[in-house]
């Protein structure tokens, strides 16, 4: 099986430590699923874009009050 070349730091293109730069600014490292997807910069980019609005959206969320009914007596 075909594997998947991780693009270290050292080989990584300017965007890319760039992008390596805020991935190590909120892990403290750069997780090796990151380098893989760093093959294609869209990808990674896609990636990140992606979990930053999953966590927009639950922080947005969380910081909501939701007026919900409570729940009927059985």
């Amino acid at each position: 099986m075909a594997r998947l070349p991780v693009i270290t730091e050292e080989k990584a293109d300017e965007h890319t430590k760039k992008t390596y730069d805020a991935i190590k600014s909120k892990f403290g490292m750069v997780p090796n699923i990151f380098k893989g997807m760093a093959n294609s910069s869209v990808t990674l980019g896609a990636y990140l874009k992606l979990d930053e609005m999953i966590s927009n959206f639950f922080n947005h969320i969380n910081d909501t009050d939701l007026d919900l009914p409570a729940a009927p007596e059985i």
